[in-house]
């Protein structure tokens, strides 16, 4: 796992990537999907700092990675 913050000027910048299986993740559309809870509390928190929030994944040979990255302005 890892794991960046940074911030400057009243902007807070997080990235967080991740390896998964690709075979356990729910993809539609090439969109990772969760059924849990976190996703609204993460939308409500990235809304209310009048943010953005963005998901991907990265495939390669040697393994796949999930990347969120999320900016607040505090």
């Amino acid at each position: 796992m890892y794991l960046t913050l940074t911030f400057d000027s009243n902007l807070l910048s997080i990235t967080v990537k991740n390896a998964y299986d690709p075979k356990n993740i729910d993809l539609q559309n090439g969109i990772a999907y969760t059924t849990k809870a976190d996703k609204a509390r993460v939308k409500k928190t990235v809304e209310k700092f009048n943010g953005t929030f963005k998901y991907y994944t990265e495939d390669s040979d040697e393994e796949s990675c999930f990347i969120a990255e999320a900016m607040l302005y505090l």
